[in-house]
């Protein structure tokens, strides 16, 4: 992560709100429910943002700084997210749009599987995440 906000600016959504702690002062943190919309919708309108200057320019990718958004325990944040349809969609619209302008998502959860009452990331998020590793 710590790479991740020299390259450009960080956003570190917490679920538990427990990591957070350590990031608060240096890069955005959203941890109560409140937080964590306004930090979603934020970057939704971000990309938005970029994808316009990138019709403008007539460019397909994204040029300037990076936005990196980390989501850590995923399987509370999606929970709370899920209850707004069209929240989530914007979610699932970072993972699958976000990186050609510039916006990057990391997922972090103890319960990888897309399925059930309670997964840990959505099935639709899922395949846009470029890494997958387990501790």
């Amino acid at each position: 992560m710590a790479t991740a906000h020299l390259r450009g600016d960080l956003v570190f959504v917490d679920g538990k709100g427990e990591e957070a702690t350590l990031w608060d002062g240096i890069c955005r943190c959203a941890v109560t429910a409140a937080e964590i919309d306004m930090a979603i919708d934020e970057v939704y309108a971000e990309m938005t943002r970029r994808a316009a200057v990138l019709k403008r320019r007539r460019l397909s990718r994204w040029d300037g700084p990076q936005l990196t958004v980390v989501i850590d325990e995923g399987q509370v944040v999606l929970a709370q997210v899920r209850r707004d349809k069209g929240r989530l969609q914007r979610l699932v619209e970072l993972s699958s749009l976000g990186r050609s302008r510039g916006v990057v998502l990391w997922w972090a959860t103890q319960y990888p599987v897309t399925d059930g009452s309670a997964p840990g990331v959505d099935k639709m998020i899922a395949p846009n995440l470029l890494t997958r590793f387990s501790l």
